[in-house]
């Protein structure tokens, strides 16, 4: 019998009207939807997280009273079940204060059970955070090993746009694992699309980010120049998706050189498949390296080492591309492996440490009063 299973956040949501609670319900985007399936009898398997507290106690009984099971649910004492303050203004429209203390070990133990055309449903903001994105993916990979159905529900809020530049890699990605191997159908052609252009335009988010890492006189001196070449890179990126005769194709063998456009599996993670054309060939036969974009790189790799960003530049190029050719042989599947290593840039942004590691007090061998 075909199971479906759900992985999601669950919260206890207490519920603030003139500013008096009025009701407390376990909710989530995921959560709503198993419950609505446990009272239609269809036994879904929840896979979610919340403590061994009162709270937790609350939430598991609401489950089970629905119908659904709770099998896979992760049970911690080390934190608290999460809450969210719901403060509802005059038109019944709903601000939230949300209010956690997760354990360091998350979502430990994940379903072992999923077959061919059981269901998985993964949704909202959850399903990118950082804190659980090795799970997600470990689940979703063994989802599609397996035959799975997925079926992706963003549920991006207004109040989540202050963190679209973090959580758009993984929003992107997770879409790709909703839509793989559909090839010829138009979400999989958009979501291909998409997921290209988010590597079109990541010189100028590489950038900015390196920037922060030397000394202001020389970013300030250097700024405009940088962007300005970024933006010539995603220029020469976007026309090599023009089916122009002249240009002929991409080299086989080239990362994301394919005939068709789509996104498939890849020997362990996803790959993306771009019909771009040959319009930079000369200048890689000229040089003698084929890497499909090199505008891409030169913006990504090279303009970092005209501010001094050295370390960053060497750092990036040892967790981006040299790990992800040392972990697959399929060119195509490199750069999303690449993205998804991404993590690592983040934890440089997050951690004050290791960014005073990659952080260049002198512009080659100047000082801040010497950069002119």
């Amino acid at each position: 019998m075909r199971k479906v299973f759900g992985f999601g956040e669950t919260v206890l949501d207490i519920i603030f009207k003139d500013g008096q609670p009025r009701a407390a319900k376990p909710g989530g985007s995921v959560l709503n939807a198993f419950v609505t399936l446990g009272k239609l009898g269809w036994n879904p398997c929840f896979v979610s997280e919340y403590g061994q507290d009162d709270v937790g106690l609350l939430i598991d009984d609401y489950l089970v009273e629905n119908g659904v099971n709770t099998k896979y649910i992760n049970r911690f004492n080390d934190g608290q079940s999460a809450l969210a303050m719901a403060f509802l203004d005059d038109d019944n429209n709903a601000n939230y204060t949300f209010y956690k203390n997760f354990p360091e070990k998350r979502l430990q133990e994940l379903p072992e059970d999923i077959g061919a055309d059981d269901i998985i449903l993964f949704g909202s903001i959850y399903a990118s955070s950082k804190e659980v994105r090795k799970s997600v993916v470990r689940f979703l990979d063994m989802g599609l090993e397996r035959g799975a159905i997925i079926i992706y529900d963003p549920n991006f809020r207004r109040a989540h746009l202050a963190a679209l530049e973090e959580l758009k890699p993984r929003i992107i990605e997770n879409l790709n694992y909703a839509v793989l191997d559909q090839c010829g159908t138009f979400e999989n052609r958009s979501i291909t699309i998409a997921s290209y252009l988010h590597i079109v335009f990541q010189p100028f988010l590489i950038n900015a980010f390196a920037m922060e890492l030397v000394p202001r006189a020389a970013k300030a001196l250097t700024k405009r120049w940088i962007f300005a070449l970024c933006g010539l890179s995603a220029v020469v990126m976007i026309a090599q998706l023009v089916p122009w005769g002249f240009a002929g194709k991409c080299l086989p063998g080239s990362p994301l050189c394919a005939r068709n456009l789509c996104t498939v599996s890849g020997d362990w993670h996803i790959a993306w498949n771009i019909p771009y054309n040959g319009l930079v060939l000369p200048f890689e036969n000229a040089v003698g390296i084929y890497s499909g974009f090199p505008t891409y790189m030169l913006a990504a790799f090279a303009l970092p080492l005209v501010y001094g960003a050295w370390r960053f530049a060497l750092m990036h190029m040892m967790v981006g591309p040299v790990l992800a050719w040392l972990l697959t042989d399929n060119p195509n599947e490199m750069p999303a492996i690449w993205c998804l290593f991404s993590i690592f840039i983040l934890f440089l942004g997050l951690s004050l440490r290791a960014r005073r590691s990659f952080t260049a007090t002198l512009w080659w061998g100047r000082d801040e009063g010497e950069v002119v």
